[in-house]
């Protein structure tokens, strides 16, 4: 499952993320979309929102932006 269809299945809009996570709407869109990579703290406060781990983001988020400071396979 990615993302996106995690937020939708959960009923969780990119403004909820983004206030629940403590960024902001755009960076949340723009790294659903692959437009942006975020670092590791904001992955982080994405992974705490959400309460899923790291790897659980770094899987869902293949093919939208990258997670800086992680590799796919670490």
């Amino acid at each position: 499952m990615n993302l996106r269809s995690y937020l939708k299945k959960n009923g969780i809009s990119n403004y909820k993320l983004s206030k629940k996570a403590q960024i902001g709407e755009s960076t949340v869109s723009q790294f659903l979309n692959g437009k942006r990579d975020i670092n590791l703290e904001t992955a982080c406060k994405i992974a705490d929102a959400l309460d899923i781990t790291l790897d659980e983001l770094r899987e869902m988020s293949r093919g939208g932006g990258n997670i800086e400071g992680v590799r796919s396979g670490d």
